[in-house]
């Protein structure tokens, strides 16, 4: 046992890594799928043996924001068209309320 508690072992060689590889790929559901999920997959440095492997946080993160970017840019445009009208509508309104001289 580490300071921390149980050293963990490679499941296909046993040995006792200092650090993990790891890489990205693609996760599909097919090998003819077009899309699927970024992925991160930690190895064994000695044999290259995959311990884990996960959805990859930062591109969803990054696909997340794009998307997000995409959907708003066009919300934020027309709102600044509407202030710009509501300002004209605005001034036409006092100018019609504005007593004669």
């Amino acid at each position: 046992m580490g300071m921390l508690g149980p050293i963990s072992k490679c499941p296909h060689c046993q040995k006792i890594p200092s650090f993990l590889l790891f890489e990205t790929t693609l996760a599909k559901d097919s090998p003819l799928s077009r899309n699927g999920w970024k992925t991160i997959t930690f190895a064994c440095p000695d044999c290259h043996a995959i311990v884990s492997t996960q959805i990859d946080p930062v591109a969803i993160r990054s696909e997340i924001l794009e998307h997000v970017e995409k959907v708003i840019a066009p919300l934020v445009q027309e709102q600044s068209a509407l202030r710009s009208q509501i300002a004209t509508l605005q001034e036409t309104l006092e100018r019609i309320l504005r007593p004669q001289r």
